[in-house]
């Protein structure tokens, strides 16, 4: 290790039995202005020379400690006077009562107020029974509503369905009708056909009468 740099702090410190902290205690108790952050930190050899020379100086001597002064002898106490006998308060008056003309007004007050309390929650609740019949009423009502439109349709349903029988019934009486009319017609044409055929016969046998 070259002689410029010097020398380790731990390297010093285990020369001299320490710890890194316990080195660095005594070169701060010593004051001495070193840089001390670090273990890795480097003494020049003057400075590890006057380590070696402050730690190697006796400690100085405390001075004995200074004797204080014994405390003062206390000067006697002058004798207390006999307290004298404290005076008995004189008893308080007793509170006149208030006239009872004065508390019933608030009596009453405070009675009729609370009277009128329960009569307008009487009335509230009242009232809340009353809407919820009506409530129920309008439910009943609506559902009746709904049940008679219901039953108009069905009504209109039937109507129309008997309506539209009726009508297939007419129609069935009307070909049955026609039917009936055109085997008559058929009828009197087969009879019409018959005598003209008659006729015809009987103009053929005069012909041939003539001849």
């Amino acid at each position: 290790m070259s002689a410029d740099k010097g020398r380790f702090l731990y390297e010093i410190a285990r020369d001299h039995g320490l710890k890194f902290a316990e080195l660095k205690a005594q070169i701060e108790a010593l004051g001495l202005d070193w840089d001390v952050s670090s273990h890795m930190k480097r003494a020049t050899a003057e400075q590890e020379a006057e380590l070696a020379r402050r730690l190697a100086e006796p400690a100085a001597e405390e001075p004995p400690p200074v004797a204080e002064p014994p405390p003062a002898a206390e000067a006697p106490k002058a004798p207390k006077a006999p307290k004298a006998p404290k005076a008995e308060p004189a008893p308080e008056p007793a509170p006149e009562p208030a006239p009872e003309a004065e508390e019933r007004p608030g009596k009453k007050a405070v009675r009729k107020a609370r009277k009128k309390a329960e009569e307008a929650l009487d009335a509230a609740r009242a009232a809340a029974e009353q809407a919820a019949r009506a409530r129920s009423k309008a439910a009943a009502s609506l559902s009746a509503l709904e049940e008679a439109q219901r039953a108009r349709l069905d009504a209109g349903t039937q109507k129309l369905a008997r309506r539209a029988a009726e009508a297939m019934e007419a129609c069935k009486d009307a070909a049955r009708r026609a039917a009936d009319k055109a085997a008559d017609a058929r009828k009197v044409a087969r009879k019409a056909r018959e005598r003209a055929q008659a006729l015809v016969d009987k103009a053929v046998a005069l012909r041939a009468a003539r001849r």
